[in-house]
């Protein structure tokens, strides 16, 4: 699986970290702040490509910091660095500290280690001094129902990653690497005209995913996003829009299609006669109907190829790796 990569750019030991009243030490001489960066970020036009490999400029990273021989006996924070707000920057790719007095630093004593958690989008309220003890859990992460907008899919797109037991490195500027996953389930929407449907049609497209959970909980330690047993968590409708060029491919890799992406929470999904909803500019309206519980995957990208033609539909469904893997064929009615 491909992955997104953050470096820590990291010196040598650094001062004794901030509590929930404090804010950190002021460095002296001797001591080197921990910098974070990513790759170069791209915009890009194309949803389905939308933080493959990189997070998008303007994205807020959120990062802990613990130190390894207090993480799990402190419980007034004054061990660590909670929840420090990055922007990804548009220029360099760097990770700029939202709030300067929050720049973490190695700890003094150069035989302790830390371990560094990292994660996109960033929650910036907790409900519950527990969560921030264990690592164990956020407050309910929601991905947004009206996913027609790149910034609502990005918002909806959690990323994680962690180094674990690390030293302070001896050489000034060198980079430690972390690398990012995507912990929740991709649906991928291509939409192609068969015969009676009108090509031009298919542009912009308003296709909806009916009975889908949108709130979880995130375990930290692991990533992990499970949903959320709150009594809020209906099932809801996203709402995607096709995109208004044919630059996508079937997996044929011949037929253009009009494509479209959302991002779901891990779950399973009750059959129904309306999971998949299209209705095309013109006004017509294609359903897709499911006879068995569909299942979502953390990891995991679904790639629905539809065509539409007067006698219906036709579905083929690939299953793979966020970015790469195998196929499995499926059928509509």
């Amino acid at each position: 699986m491909k992955k997104i990569l953050f470096f820590a750019l990291v010196a040598a030991a650094l001062t004794a970290c901030s509590s929930d009243s404090e804010a950190p030490q002021a460095p002296v001489a001797s001591k080197q702040p921990i910098v974070l960066g990513t790759g170069m970020p791209t915009m890009r036009s194309n949803k389905q490509d939308l933080q493959k490999t990189e997070l998008e400029a303007g994205t807020t990273v959120g990062v802990y910091i613990y130190f390894k021989d207090e993480k799990t006996t402190n419980t007034t924070y004054t061990y660590g660095y909670k929840n420090i707000a990055y922007t990804v920057s548009g220029a360099t790719g760097d990770l700029a500290i939202v709030t300067a007095a929050e720049q973490p630093y190695y700890p003094d004593v150069k035989t302790q280690n830390v371990d560094i958690y990292a994660f996109a989008p960033r929650a910036t309220t907790y409900t519950s001094n527990a969560e921030l003890n264990t690592l164990t859990a956020q407050d309910v992460f929601t991905t947004t129902a009206d996913q027609t907008a790149e910034a609502d899919y990005r918002a909806s797109d959690f990323v994680w990653g962690k180094l674990a037991d690390r030293s302070a490195p001896t050489t000034a500027g060198t980079k430690q690497e972390i690398t990012m996953d995507h912990m929740l389930s991709k649906v991928n929407i291509n939409i192609a005209a068969g015969d009676g449907v009108n090509y031009s049609s298919l542009s912009g497209a308003e296709i909806k995913l009916n009975g889908v959970k949108l709130e979880g909980t995130i375990n930290f330690t692991t990533g992990a996003v499970s949903l959320s047993s709150a009594a809020t968590n209906t099932a809801k409708t996203v709402t995607l829009t096709s995109s208004t060029s044919d630059t996508g491919k079937l997996a044929d890799n011949t037929t253009n299609c009009y494509t479209s992406s959302a991002v779901v929470i891990p779950q399973d999904i009750a059959a129904a006669d309306d999971f998949i909803e299209i209705k095309l500019s013109n006004g017509s309206t294609y359903k897709y109907k499911t006879t068995a519980t569909t299942t979502f995957a953390a990891k995991t990208k679904y790639t629905y190829d539809i065509t539409l033609s007067v006698a219906g539909i036709q579905l083929t469904t690939t299953i793979s790796d966020w970015t790469n893997g195998g196929t499995t064929p499926g059928t509509a009615e």
